[in-house]
């Protein structure tokens, strides 16, 4: 492999990157001459929403690759203890996902380990 070949996925990761942050940076030109208040802007984050939330329900009971070989009470108590905190801590995203991610990296490694059946 040169040098050459392993610099393409580098740059083709950099051009991905700027091509995300124009999208941004012109949104965010833009963002305050919209109303936000309008019907559109209403739907569009109900369909957001339920994009997640589909997303969500495909990955703890529909999982695929390496996600597939954990137990499906594992996902759903790291799913499960994710939207308590979330709650109990004002709707924290960072605090809810950072739970939810200790609950099923514990019990992953639990099981790996034999301290879990």
């Amino acid at each position: 492999m040169t040098m050459s070949d392993a610099l393409i996925p580098w740059a083709m990761m950099g051009l991905a990157v700027i091509a995300t942050f124009v999208w941004r940076m012109l949104g965010l030109a833009l963002a305050d001459r919209l109303a936000s208040h309008k019907l559109l802007f209403d739907w569009v984050n109900t369909v957001a929403y339920a994009m997640v939330a589909g997303l969500m329900v495909r990955i703890i009971f529909f999982p695929t690759n390496i996600t597939a070989e954990a137990p499906m009470l594992d996902r759903l108590a790291a799913f499960g203890v994710a939207l308590l905190v979330w709650w109990l801590r004002g709707k924290s995203q960072i605090q809810g996902l950072a739970a939810g991610i200790v609950v099923f990296a514990l019990l992953t490694v639990g099981r790996k380990y034999g301290f879990l059946p």
